[in-house]
């Protein structure tokens, strides 16, 4: 009983300590995607109250939804790609046409469509994929490092980056005599 009551304090202190704001980049906290699709959409969104992050480089036709995004770096442009959109209040900026972006920062979300895509996606987010059948019968394909290929799911295809499962495992291994 004395147990008990003096393990107690210790039980309830952690629920009334000051709460920890986690750091923008944790270390080991990201992952690398590489996305093509002929036709399609995607939508990268963050993980709840944390914002996603990352550095998204794109050659694409259509359009990119920018929302919440919070630059590390000015955004680059290059081709026939211009700024269709700029919203301050709502935090939202839109692109639209035929080139290449990088953007690097922190967001809410990024939302694409169009066709043409090759992406390559470093940082931390939720992946919506849809893929549309182009002539040939593909959907599109992604590849998250140290994965193999897989194909966009015509009704929608959702993972994290980085995935769980295919990180390293932290803990040591013990050996035992």
């Amino acid at each position: 009983m004395n147990f008990r009551v003096s393990i107690l304090p210790l039980l309830i202190l952690p629920a009334f300590a000051a709460p920890q704001t986690p750091a923008a980049k944790p270390a080991g906290d990201t992952g690398e995607i590489v996305l093509k699709a002929a036709l399609g959409s995607f939508k990268i969104v963050s993980p709840g109250e944390r914002n996603a992050y990352g550095k998204l480089e794109m050659n694409f036709k259509g359009t990119v939804l920018l929302v919440g995004y919070k630059p590390n770096a000015p955004i680059q442009i290059a081709g026939n790609i211009r700024k269709e959109y700029d919203n301050k209040d709502r935090e939202r900026v839109l692109y639209h046409g035929q080139g290449r972006i990088v953007v690097d920062g922190t967001f809410k979300a990024i939302q694409w469509f169009g066709r043409d895509l090759t992406a390559r996606y470093n940082g931390m987010g939720i992946f919506r994929l849809y893929g549309e059948f182009d002539k040939t019968g593909m959907t599109g394909t992604y590849q998250i490092t140290g994965d193999k290929l897989r194909y966009w799911g015509s009704g929608g295809t959702t993972f994290a980056v980085p995935r769980p499962d295919l990180a390293p495992a932290s803990r040591p291994k013990v050996k035992i005599d």
